[in-house]
């Protein structure tokens, strides 16, 4: 009886611990890394019965204990994270970390749980702190003040199991620059003279055009810009324009070469405002005008021309009826053309290649229409898309010159732009290439040296701009000016009067009650006369003209009725060689300082602060055709300034150049190679040219050198590498997690927080390495490892432990009665 009582005294005691187990697991299943405990029974002495000899067992048992509490090595679920520094390890294997408790000397415990993290002084942690293991591959280096990665440091390999350390991730991490020092240019470049011999091949179209004389009386008709509501009828040219809505009196446009201002009441209605332009353009005696509703057409015969600078009505166009006699050749046509399209694109060049298709380019959209009614001048030019025959400056191109760019890196990380220009020269090309280097607003490079955007300006010595603030410039044949469009007088018993002040001087006119606005324009203009001032009317439009370089109105009063005075300040500006940046946005600054417009030049950037004026915009003239750049430049500008502070900005920069290579000569299907001084590196440039008629001209240049990257982030590798990525492209390896492995991961010995320590048992650690040596252990970034244990099987097992220990304690019970019936036997 005494022995079935302790028997099941130890079933209890073991199958609670059993219990107490299972109740850790599912405590447990929602711990990162966690790894289950299975308990293991086994049985206690047994007594015997008989002797051994006897062909049966007769032994009693004693009891159970815990023989052994197992670890469950099934890996657990894993889940995708938002936190870079997230692991999991996806097969076998341990992350190390520095522990805090060491046993026996031991300072390196090993733990699933991959939640790290960087501290404060960018050191890879887990959530208690404890730093993580593996090898930094020795690739970063403080530069300058800054941590940079060294992009040629040999990178060091996986270290050994016992020489892991805690490793560095920087917040800030920069990829250094590296210089170009090998560039080459690709072109395909045919020339005009192949281009014309492979155009005329015997009895095809373009070959009889070319070799023989176009007949006499055809006419063609050629017009560039604005020609999509272009009409023609014999000699007749007819373009349509429609009246946008509000616009503004005066409007301003030249036909034909003759200056025209239209102007309105103010109120006016759109279908009053195209009356009044088209009876402008008749009054000018330029063309004729009609208006229908809102719609303006403009008649010409055989020529029509329109330019307007504020582009609000008028689109530019150029057009022309040609008409072509014996003599005229496709090399005549094709020379009238590109004059018409110069017209309206100074830039564009007309080019034909070896197929005989026309060919526009141009740093802008160019239109060009063509027609005619000989079918063979229109196939000539079939090549131009859609039906009125307008080529696009995509076409491809032939050009016997071309200049290509490419930006390139400094050693020290500056932007440079390599340039080189391509001259056909009769059997090969010329190439003249510049090293340039773009600087600051400080630079003291002539402005012969000046960019704009990514857009070099080449002002010549001398060359005159004039700057425009306030209220737009009118442009006439004696130059440009302010217009002040006056009206008459209507009869009211009080004489009309006009103020103003120009340039610092008050004038006064008082005329004669009912006066025409002719007259009060003429007696304006005598008084500006006696004061130096040019003038000149259009109509009702009194123009006035600078005295010298500048011209300044501030404003006025007057009692004729919708006369507006808006203020003006505009001057010209002369460069040389040898002025500098501050000395342009200084002259700039003087005439913007009339308007009460304050400017600043710094930063590489023109800035305009609208601090006096109601509104403000901006305009840049000149008669050489390079400024257009410049009209550009200041487009930011032409927007009116509203609130008084508000800014507007424009980027100048200028060049250094580098190093030159002048007069090189190519051979067309060759190359060429030359040396730059690439401040202090040298830069091997090769040129490759072909001249393939089976294939479209291009050029382009490629280059090495790497621009300096800021850090854009981490990533991670599948073997646990820590990668960091740059914001020029560039990645770099700076790291890798160490993963060991143990040949009995069962006899590792848990020391809390989901880590464990390495025991006799569980033998030394390693890593494992593929067939070359490599590390072989995968492990998942933005992911952690959950625990392994299942709450089915948890549950289940606690339902069995819970029966086996009340049997156990029924046993108990059992026992103590038949105890109790025993004492009561003896008495």
């Amino acid at each position: 009886m005494n022995d079935g009582f302790w028997t099941a005294v130890g079933g209890a005691k073991t199958h609670q611990s059993a219990i107490d187990t299972t109740a850790n697991n599912i405590a447990n299943i929602n711990t990162t890394g966690f790894r289950g405990t299975q308990i293991e029974f086994s049985t206690l002495f047994s007594r015997l019965y008989a002797a051994n000899f006897q062909t049966q067992s007769s032994d009693q048992g004693l009891g159970v204990r815990v023989g052994a509490t197992t670890m469950d090595n099934r890996n657990g679920s894993y889940e995708q994270t938002d936190n870079l520094f997230d692991f999991a390890i996806n097969d076998d294997g341990w992350f190390g970390v520095i522990a805090n408790n060491t046993l026996d000397g031991q300072k390196v415990a090993y733990t699933r749980a991959g939640a790290f993290s960087r501290d404060q002084t960018g050191a890879l942690v887990t959530q208690n702190g404890n730093y993580v293991l593996g090898t930094s591959f020795g690739n970063m280096a403080v530069i300058d003040g800054e941590w940079s990665v060294l992009p040629q440091a040999q990178v060091n390999p996986l270290t050994g199991v016992n020489e892991q350390t805690k490793l560095f991730i920087p917040q800030d991490l920069f990829y250094p620059p590296q210089a170009t020092k090998t560039a080459s240019l690709n072109a395909n470049l045919l020339n005009n003279a192949d281009a014309k011999t492979a155009a005329a091949p015997e009895n095809s179209l373009l070959g009889n055009l070319w070799q023989s004389n176009i007949k006499a009386g055809e006419t063609v008709l050629i017009a560039s810009g604005a020609s999509g509501n272009l009409t023609q009828n014999g000699d007749e040219l007819s373009a349509s324009f429609t009246v946008p809505p509000n616009l503004d009196s005066p409007q301003n446009f030249v036909i034909n070469g003759t200056p025209i201002t239209a102007s309105w009441a103010a109120g006016a209605t759109d279908e009053e405002k195209a009356a009044a332009v088209a009876e402008a353009v008749n009054a000018s005696g330029a063309a004729v005008a009609n208006a229908n509703s809102t719609k303006i057409t403009v008649v010409s015969n055989g020529a029509l021309s329109i330019d307007s600078t504020e582009r609000d009505l008028f689109l530019p166009l150029s057009a022309q009826v040609a008409a072509l006699d014996g003599t005229t050749s496709v090399a005549d046509l094709i020379s009238a053309i590109s004059e018409n399209l110069n017209a309206i694109y100074p830039n564009a060049a007309l080019t034909h290649r070896y197929n005989g298709v026309i060919s526009v380019d141009s740093n802008e959209t160019a239109n060009l229409k063509i027609t005619s009614d000989n079918a063979a001048i229109n196939d000539l030019f079939s090549a131009f898309t859609g039906e009125d025959k307008t080529a696009m400056a995509s076409l491809p191109l032939l050009l016997a010159s071309r200049t290509v760019s490419q930006t390139v890196v400094a050693p020290n990380g500056d932007r440079l732009v390599l340039e080189t220009a391509l001259n056909y020269s009769g059997d090969s090309y010329t190439a003249d290439t510049e090293l340039k280097q773009l600087g600051s607003a400080t630079a003291t490079n002539g402005v012969d040296h000046l960019v704009i955007g990514d857009k070099e300006l080449k002002l010549k010595g001398g060359e005159e701009l004039l700057f425009n603030f306030g209220k737009g410039a009118v442009s006439t044949s004696q130059g440009y000016g302010y217009s002040l469009t006056l009206k008459r007088d209507e009869p009211d018993g009080v004489a009309p009067f006009v103020n103003f002040t120009l340039d610092g001087q008050d004038f006064s006119f008082t005329g004669t009650d009912g006066m025409d606005a002719l007259a009060i324009g003429s007696a304006i203009a005598a008084q500006l006369k006696a004061q130096g001032y040019e003038s000149s009317q259009s109509g009702t439009n009194l123009i006035i003209y600078p005295q010298g370089d500048s011209l300044y109105f501030a404003g006025g009063t007057t009692n004729l009725a919708n006369v507006v005075f808006e203020p003006m300040s505009m001057g010209k500006v002369a460069f040389t060689a040898g002025q500098t940046l501050g000395d342009l946005a200084a002259a700039i600054g003087v005439i913007s300082s009339k308007l009460g417009v304050q400017s600043a030049f710094g930063d590489s950037k023109f800035t305009l602060t609208n601090s006096g004026a109601a509104q403000i915009s901006s305009q840049v003239f000149s008669t050489d055709n390079t400024p257009e750049d410049f009209y550009r430049a200041f487009s930011p500008l032409n927007a009116a300034l509203g609130a008084n502070g508000t800014k507007s900005t424009a980027a100048f920069e200028a060049y250094t150049v580098l190093s030159t290579a002048t007069n090189t000569q190519v051979p067309i299907d060759g190359n060429a190679v030359i040396t730059l001084d690439n401040n202090g590196v040298p830069l091997t440039f090769t040129l490759n040219l072909t001249a393939n008629a089976a294939q479209d001209a291009n050029a382009a240049i490629s280059a090495d050198g790497v621009f300096k990257g800021g850090l854009e982030g981490y990533s991670t590798g599948d073997k646990g590498e820590i990668i960091a990525n740059f914001d020029n492209g560039r990645q770099t390896k700076i790291a890798q997690l160490a993963v060991y492995q143990f040949v009995n991961d069962q006899g590792l010995m848990r020391i809390g927080d989901s880590m464990f320590m390495q025991s006799a048992n569980s033998g030394a650690p390693f890593f494992y390495l593929d067939e070359n040596g490599n590390f072989a252990s995968l492990v998942s970034g933005h992911t952690l490892e959950k625990s392994n244990v299942q709450a089915a099987v948890a549950l289940s097992d606690l339902i069995i432990y819970q029966r086996a220990y009340e049997g156990n304690a029924k046993a108990i019970t059992t026992n103590d009665q038949l105890i109790q019936n025993a004492l009561g036997l003896k008495r």
